[in-house]
């Protein structure tokens, strides 16, 4: 996967902003969820933190499980999450869960969120003078750190 520009929500502010993906389809797409999974699925909560991180974040139940949906605010990328905090994000497949947000967004795999680091993928994306530097001075160890973070 190449990592295209903006996707950790660092830019060049005097040349162009990133695109922005849309919060209220996204929230009303969980919802939806929920609805056409009755009895298994509900929503907890969905939030907008724009200034903590790069991804919009909803946490449901599903069958008595909770599991997080991820969405990068500049890039479609989806992910599902069994657990979300500043420290890490635990990374799940979700059969279901993907067959449904599929139709919208590139639901990110766990094999591909997991992938680690190296030269070759960063010399390879499309990634920013700035998203760079964030990415030399947060070290992250996976793809899946570089596409939803918490960098400030």
């Amino acid at each position: 996967m190449k990592l295209l520009n903006g996707v950790t929500g660092f830019y060049d502010y005097t040349l162009y902003e990133p695109p922005q993906v849309n919060y209220n389809q996204f929230k009303q797409l969980c919802y939806s969820y929920t609805f056409t999974n009755q009895n298994k699925a509900r929503v907890i909560d969905s939030n907008v933190d724009a200034g903590l991180t790069n991804f919009y974040l909803a946490h449901l139940e599903h069958e008595g499980v909770p599991i997080y949906i991820l969405l990068n605010m500049h890039h479609p990328y989806l992910a599902f999450a069994s657990r979300v905090d500043v420290e890490h994000i635990h990374f799940v497949n979700h059969t279901a869960m993907y067959e449904f947000f599929c139709a919208y967004y590139h639901v990110l795999p766990t094999s591909e969120l997991n992938r680690p680091v190296n030269k070759k993928l960063l010399s390879d994306s499309k990634l920013n003078k700035a998203e760079m530097e964030q990415i030399t001075y947060w070290q992250p160890k996976t793809v899946g750190e570089i596409i939803f973070n918490y960098w400030d």
